[in-house]
């Protein structure tokens, strides 16, 4: 909807739960939109050249008929305003300012509390440019006071970024970048100019950052107050939460960083596999195809983050990629071997770097028991497919394995039921494996291997004693 050359171009007075969306106000004498008295409010609209120059007026207004509190305003533009953007007036709390843009006002944000008192307001991740005044804090009796303003951008202000007049106190600021222009004091004020992490990017800081923390290593000074946490301005810090630092995925894991949106242009990533750049406007999950060029084994992710003044700051970690199935080989009970009522012994192989869990079944997955790759089928088991079958039926033995990201392994053995006693049952195992090959010897070829042996130990004895006597004839 859109407002043109009204005195207010949308106006609530004592009306609360509204929720207005898409909107525009342009070139209304006065107020963009007007909200006195009323709470619980969402608001998202843009505001254009309103107002009256040095009134009370501008893009929107809070206050005066009444209590107002708890209205947000979220992903506003509030932009050629001759007095302010949101004015919010005594007797207001928990106002919060969300995401909005403030360009080319008097002031962006105002908040009076002459009488009552304008308290508890939030004011985040917003953008201040070419104002005269970014934020205007002031208060006589009622004061502005316990307010948090957080990572907003203030950038190229005709007077000052921030504005703190008679009684401002106990407000938190921590987060904001500052350009140009800063701070204005009229009066004392007692204000806190950084949280327990992080304080304030100040772009006359001359200290130095020697631990690369992102963190200043000396304090910035203010006429009133001290930034002990100076935000070091040689690019974004950031944090990798997701994905884990050398964790096993199979599917393209997903992807998380942490960071300061208030300075943000944009994120991308790269892996070794591609020469591609992804980029990314928020969490969101590695691309599929370019996962799958990746072969298994280690991948090297690169993350990079490019904030609104061109530094680029860059992390890596490096995962591990698998998506092999595990590979069995049965080397015992052989294929095709028959098998008695005694439950046989087996003996598998796997290939599998990352192997969790080995189970068998003789039921066709009835029930699964979990094994080592050395051991004998489970005999109550065997004896309940034995009674179920009859003679050369074929019986299945089924192993699995499946590693620690759930590729699984399959492989089977098919076995002969033999229930006649006729000594040919095989249910091969390893001591059969090693009999194989061996042959019995008889005791009339024994004597017949003696003698063989003993004549050729007398030949060898006699042709010895005619060496070392050649006195003696034979």
């Amino acid at each position: 909807m859109y407002f043109y050359h009204f005195g207010r171009g949308i106006w609530l007075a004592n009306s609360n739960y509204n929720n207005l969306f898409n909107n525009t106000t342009n070139y209304n004498e006065r107020y963009g939109v007007y909200i006195g008295g009323n709470h619980n409010n969402i608001t998202l609209l843009t505001a254009n050249y309103n107002g009256v120059s040095y009134s009370d007026d501008g893009g929107a207004f809070n206050g005066e008929f009444g209590h107002t509190h708890h209205n947000n305003y979220l992903n506003c533009t509030f932009k050629g305003n001759k007095d302010t953007g949101i004015y919010i007036i005594t007797n207001a709390h928990h106002i919060r300012i969300i995401d909005c843009k403030f360009l080319n006002n008097k002031e962006g944000v105002h908040i009076n509390g002459i009488t009552y008192g304008s308290n508890y307001h939030t004011i985040s991740n917003n953008t201040f440019s070419e104002n005269i005044i970014g934020i205007t804090l002031r208060g006589r009796s009622g004061g502005s006071n316990y307010n948090t303003i957080s990572y907003n951008l203030f950038e190229l202000q005709n007077a000052y970024a921030i504005s703190l007049w008679e009684v401002a106190n106990y407000n938190d600021f921590f987060g904001n970048y500052f350009f140009g222009k800063k701070i204005q004091f009229f009066g004392t004020f007692i204000s806190n100019w950084n949280n327990s992490q992080i304080g304030n990017y100040w772009d006359d800081y001359e200290g130095v950052d020697q631990n690369d923390d992102g963190i200043g290593d000396e304090p910035y000074i203010l006429s009133q107050g001290v930034d002990y946490l100076p935000i070091w301005g040689d690019g974004l810090n950031f944090t990798i939460i997701k994905p884990l630092k050398n964790k096993l995925y199979s599917d393209p894991p997903e992807i998380s960083i942490k960071t300061n949106p208030s300075t943000l242009d944009k994120m991308w990533y790269t892996l070794n596999c591609s020469p591609m750049k992804h980029f990314f406007s928020q969490n969101g999950t590695i691309n599929a195809s370019t996962w799958l060029n990746c072969t298994d084994g280690m991948v090297l992710l690169e993350f990079f983050v490019n904030d609104i003044f061109g530094h680029i700051t860059s992390k890596n970690i490096t995962i591990n990629k698998d998506t092999t199935d595990p590979v069995i080989t049965i080397i015992y009970p052989k294929q095709g071997a028959k098998a008695n009522r005694t439950a046989p012994s087996f003996k598998i192989k796997i290939n599998e770097k990352y192997l969790e869990t080995i189970w068998y079944s003789v039921d066709n997955g009835k029930n699964n028991v979990t094994c080592s790759k050395i051991g004998t089928i489970n005999q109550t088991l065997w004896n309940a497919v034995w009674d179920s079958l009859t003679q050369n039926d074929e019986i299945f033995i089924n192993f699995y394995a499946i590693d620690i990201v759930g590729n699984l392994g399959y492989a089977h053995v098919i076995l002969i039921k033999n229930d006649i006693n006729d000594g040919n049952d095989d249910n091969d195992n390893e001591d059969n494996d090693k009999n194989k090959g061996e042959q019995i010897i008889s005791g009339y070829e024994l004597l017949i291997l003696l003698g063989v042996i003993s004549i050729g130990t007398i030949y060898k004895l006699r042709k010895l004693y005619v060496k070392n006597d050649t006195t003696h004839s034979i």
